[in-house]
């Protein structure tokens, strides 16, 4: 599992999208949108096509998903939050986005078990094909 906290992921989508330099940290109010946000993204990954369950995450909570997603799911939250603040996203940090999306829903798609159609079920009775030779 991933060694994130929700508030490094946070932090690295606001530097992400531009909103805070480098060697500027989150204030409290982007914390706490930020958070609510996240939360929300996360929360609605299933309707994304992402078979994910998620545990309301806090700014030190680590952040429930592999360490290999964490980009992943900060440019989820890029995008989430670029529409929370009016923010229109590059070509190519939609492209980051996108690229996101696809490795979530291919990271946690299930291939569902698979049902053989009534019509190809053996429905003769048992010995029907029993040959007896003499």
């Amino acid at each position: 599992m991933a060694t994130s906290t929700a508030r490094q992921v946070i932090t690295d989508a606001f530097h992400s999208m531009g909103f805070i330099s480098e060697d500027e940290a989150l204030t409290a109010e982007q914390a706490s949108r930020g958070l609510r946000v996240m939360n929300q993204t996360m929360q609605g990954w299933p309707a994304e096509g992402i078979p994910y369950v998620h545990a309301t995450l806090t700014l030190d909570t680590v952040v429930n998903v592999p360490d290999e997603l964490v980009s992943s799911a900060t440019w989820m939250l890029c995008d989430a939050l670029a529409m929370e603040y009016g923010k229109t996203l590059t070509d190519r940090q939609q492209r980051q986005v996108d690229r996101a999306l696809n490795a979530l829903q291919s990271y946690y798609f299930r291939v569902p078990p698979a049902q053989l159609d009534d019509g190809l079920q053996p429905s003769f009775p048992p010995g029907y094909f029993d040959i007896q030779r003499g």
